[in-house]
C-alpha cells in the first residue's frame, strides 16, 4: 500500500523582516546560497523599488515551510533570474514549489516582467528540480560543461512571461 500526500494549499505572502530568522535552516538545507549572505540579500529587497529582488514565502499555520527569490537581471530588459526556490523536506511533492513559482511569475508578469531565467545543474540530484521547471513550462537555454565545478555543467532554463 502507498501513501500519498496531499496536495497543499499554502498562504503565500511577500516575505517580511522577521522571517529571515526561520528562512535560514531553508537557505542552508538547499545549498542555494550560504546561510550567512541571507540577510543582506533580503536587505536588498528594501531598495530599488520596482528593480528590488522578490522574496515571496510559503506558510503553513503561521511556519515558513519554503521560499522564492528572483533578482533583476542588470543591463537587460525585463529580465530576471530566480536565484532560489526552496522547501522544507516534509512539504516537498505537495505543490508548495508551483504555487511559489506560479505567485512570482504573475508578480512578475504585471510588473513588466518579459523573461525568467533559472540556473541549474546537470548534477543527477538536481534532477527533480529541473522537472519541476519543464512541467511549469520552462525550456532549456543554455548549458555550460565545468560551470560549477569539474564534470558539473551549468544549464540555465528559462520563461517567456
Amino acid at each position: 500500500m502507498t501513501f500519498e500526500r496531499p496536495a497543499m494549499t499554502p498562504t503565500l505572502s511577500p516575505a517580511a523582516e522577521d522571517d529571515v530568522p526561520p528562512l535560514r535552516p531553508l537557505v542552508a538545507d538547499a545549498g542555494l546560497f550560504p546561510p550567512e549572505h541571507l540577510p543582506e540579500r533580503f536587505a536588498a529587497r528594501l531598495h530599488g523599488g520596482a528593480h528590488a529582488p522578490r522574496w515571496r514565502v510559503a506558510r503553513d499555520a503561521g511556519a515558513v515551510v519554503g521560499f522564492a527569490y528572483a533578482e533583476p537581471e542588470l543591463y537587460t530588459n525585463g529580465a530576471w533570474n530566480l536565484r532560489a526556490l526552496a522547501v522544507q523536506g516534509a512539504w516537498r511533492r505537495r505543490g508548495v514549489a508551483q504555487a511559489l513559482l506560479a505567485a512570482l511569475e504573475a508578480e512578475l508578469r504585471r510588473d513588466g516582467a518579459r523573461v525568467l531565467v533559472v540556473d541549474t545543474s546537470d548534477a543527477p540530484d538536481t534532477e527533480p528540480a529541473r522537472a519541476l521547471y519543464r512541467r511549469q513550462g520552462y525550456g532549456e537555454g543554455a548549458t555550460i560543461p565545468e560551470f560549477w565545478g569539474p564534470g558539473e555543467a551549468k544549464v540555465t532554463v528559462w520563461k517567456r512571461l
